[in-house]
């Protein structure tokens, strides 16, 4: 809790603003806490109820309900006493939950409780005319939180491609036919000229794209001097065409050189743990992240979403 003299101050270093009334924002942690931890309940901050046996009025910090039950949550910030949770808290709401058509409650503390507190609550569990009372300690986690978890992940990319630009793709054909061809159209047999990508079969229908070919040979094992070589034969009869005319293409011989392209960061993960989540049972042990928290939406009317992927 270094730099936050309560968890009002803390609240205000996670989402940017600071609620008016003093105590709202370690209320609106622990009920996004609670939707977190269970997104399928509905999650309300600051509800009000009438007593079932009077016309007392209750203040809850937080509600919790789905089809089976409803759960009423009462947030305790002692950061600035620093002082744990006292007995006479729980006694408050086991009280308050006696006079509502509520099923059971949840004292949260920022400082942990006092053992009689958890004696308290313990005793909830065991009393046929009490309603059960779990203990949370939700608080700013610490490094000691976090030895051994992984809250980061970078992926440096390695990718192998082609160097189109050092590679050869020899078509062998017949070297009188494309003399001719050439002459044809006016061009000298030393002239340079560029053949099409496709490859064609008899009919003209397309057969494949060089290029393509030269992909497929990509992961070739090369030589020793890291080209890979060799030649490409067809099942049937291919050709190029050179100016509207089609010249058989006996085989492709290749020297494919390949070329590394480093990505850094290509993937790259980062959270922060923010909320240390534990019930005093110690069935519930968690951390909570930033991206968590981020990902809760405070709507006007009190209740709480939770838009994360995990």
């Amino acid at each position: 809790m270094d730099n936050y003299k309560n968890m009002d101050e803390y609240f205000e270093y996670i989402f940017g603003y600071k609620p008016k009334k003093q105590g709202t924002g370690y209320e609106l942690l622990v009920a996004a806490v609670l939707k977190i931890l269970n997104n399928a309940q509905d999650v309300t901050h600051n509800i009000r109820k009438t007593g079932l046996y009077s016309k007392d009025k209750y203040q809850i910090d937080a509600l919790v309900e789905n089809k089976i039950m409803s759960i009423f949550v009462e947030c305790k910030d002692y950061v600035e006493r620093n002082k744990p949770t006292p007995r006479k808290d729980i006694a408050t709401l086991a009280g308050s939950l006696n006079n509502l058509d509520i099923n059971a409650g949840i004292l949260a503390s920022a400082t942990g409780f006092t053992k009689p507190t958890v004696q308290y609550a313990e005793s909830t569990k065991i009393n046929p005319n009490a309603k059960e009372i779990e203990l949370f300690l939700i608080r700013p986690s610490n490094d000691n939180d976090t030895e051994g978890l992984i809250m980061s992940v970078c992926i440096n990319l390695d990718m192998i491609t082609i160097d189109h630009d050092n590679s050869k793709l020899i078509p062998i054909m017949d070297t009188e036919k494309i003399q001719d061809v050439l002459k044809k159209h006016g061009y000298k047999v030393c002239d340079t000229y560029e053949a099409t990508n496709r490859l064609y079969r008899e009919d003209g229908t397309l057969y494949k794209y060089i290029s393509e070919i030269a992909n497929g040979k990509t992961f070739n094992p090369p030589d020793s001097d890291g080209v890979c070589r060799g030649c490409y034969t067809f099942d049937e009869k291919v050709f190029l065409e050179f100016y509207g005319e089609y010249i058989e293409v006996y085989r492709l011989d290749y020297e494919i050189r390949h070329k590394v392209t480093h990505i850094p960061e290509f993937v790259k993960i980062e959270d922060k743990a923010l909320l240390k989540v534990e019930s005093i049972d110690k069935k519930i042990d968690r951390i909570i992240t930033e991206k968590q928290l981020k990902s809760v939406v405070f709507n006007d009317d009190g209740t709480i979403e939770y838009r994360g992927r995990y």
